[in-house]
C-alpha cells in the first residue's frame, strides 16, 4: 500500500523518525501504527528533490527573506508592542481558518520607542478569550504581525498571537 492511499484514516498522534535505520513510524490516536521507509516518505514530501529543501540557506532573525517559490513574501518576525486599549475588545470576524477573533483599538508603541500610534488590534487563538475579558484602558504587551494601512481611512493593524502581559495575568514569581 502506497503512502498516498488512505484506508480507515485516523489522525496521527506521534511520528517517530529513526535517521540511522532510515525508518519512520506513525502512531494514530487509536493506537494503530505504520512503519515506512524514510527515503520514500521524503520523496513524497519533496517531489522536486530533497536537495532543494536542504539547500535553502537559513537566515538569522531580522535578515530579509527571499520571496517563496510562488512569489509571495514570507512572514516577518513578530513585533512586540505595549499600550492601552482605547476600546473594549469585542468579537471580531472569523479568521481564515474559521476560528473566532476579537478586535479593539490599541494605542501602542514598539519596544524602545516613546511615540505611540493607534492600531487596529486583532486577537487570534488563545489571545481571543483573554482579550474579551479585558476592559477599555487596560495596559497590555502583545506580540503579533504588523500590517501598515492600505487606505487612508484605515488604521495600521496588529494581528496578535501572544500576550506577554495584561491585567490579571499571573506573574512568574507567584507561580509555584
Amino acid at each position: 500500500m502506497g503512502l498516498e492511499q488512505e484506508h480507515n484514516a485516523s489522525p496521527i498522534k506521534r511520528l517517530h523518525v529513526d535517521l540511522i535505520e532510515q525508518i519512520g513510524v506513525a502512531v494514530a490516536v487509536d493506537g494503530r501504527a505504520i512503519s515506512f521507509p524514510l527515503p520514500r516518505f521524503l520523496q513524497q514530501l519533496y517531489p522536486a528533490g530533497l536537495a532543494e529543501a536542504v539547500d535553502t540557506p537559513a537566515l538569522l532573525p531580522g535578515e530579509p527573506q527571499a520571496p517563496g517559490p510562488t512569489g509571495e513574501q514570507p512572514r516577518q518576525p513578530g513585533l512586540v508592542m505595549t499600550g492601552r486599549l482605547k476600546s473594549k475588545p469585542h468579537e471580531g470576524n472569523l479568521d481564515g481558518r474559521g476560528r473566532p477573533t476579537a478586535t479593539a483599538t490599541l494605542a501602542a508603541h514598539q519596544e524602545g520607542s516613546d511615540s505611540a500610534q493607534m492600531v487596529f488590534a486583532i486577537f487570534h487563538g488563545a489571545t481571543t478569550a483573554i482579550a474579551l475579558s479585558l476592559e477599555e484602558d487596560a495596559q497590555i504587551t502583545a506580540e503579533g504581525y504588523f500590517h501598515p494601512k492600505t487606505r487612508d481611512d484605515r488604521k495600521d493593524s496588529l494581528d496578535i498571537y501572544k500576550l506577554h502581559s495584561y491585567p490579571g495575568k499571573a506573574s512568574k514569581e507567584h507561580v509555584s
